[in-house]
């Protein structure tokens, strides 16, 4: 049995995956062959919904609150990839442009609406539109 397949009670009601303690030392302090700087403010835990399973990284802030700061896919396996995933949403590392990723996100939702819309319309009402018109002699 996979050692992630393990959970353990957490204190927040969750489930904790007991993972090795050289994932964690990398979790906390860091992994240079891919960029991670490391946090010691993060946790790991674990849930399923729907049969599959999800992974969580929360962070705890210095007046005790925690918060999510990364949801895995569905099924993800659990292993040096979160540390990967983790890497690439790192606010604090400097090649990252929030604010063009938000954009470029939200670019693609209305060009997908637009798309959504012209497709409606040449499938549902452009063949009404035209057998309105034909009926009505123009």
């Amino acid at each position: 049995m996979d050692r992630a397949q393990l959970l353990v009670p957490n204190e927040f009601g969750g489930f904790t995956p007991h993972v090795s303690a050289d994932f964690m030392k990398k979790l906390h302090e860091g992994d240079s062959t891919i960029g991670w700087e490391g946090d010691p403010n993060l946790s790991i835990d674990t849930y399923e919904n729907g049969g599959h399973r999800y992974w969580e990284i929360w962070h705890r802030r210095e007046d005790g609150v925690r918060y999510r700061i990364e949801t895995s896919p569905p099924d993800y396996p659990f292993d040096e990839r979160l540390l990967v995933q983790l890497c690439k949403a790192d606010t604090r590392r400097n090649d990252r442009d929030v604010h063009a990723e938000i954009m470029a996100h939200n670019d693609k939702l209305e060009a997908d609406q637009e798309a959504a819309r012209d497709e409606w319309i040449a499938e549902d009402i452009s063949p009404r539109l035209q057998f309105a018109l034909k009926k009505d002699g123009f």
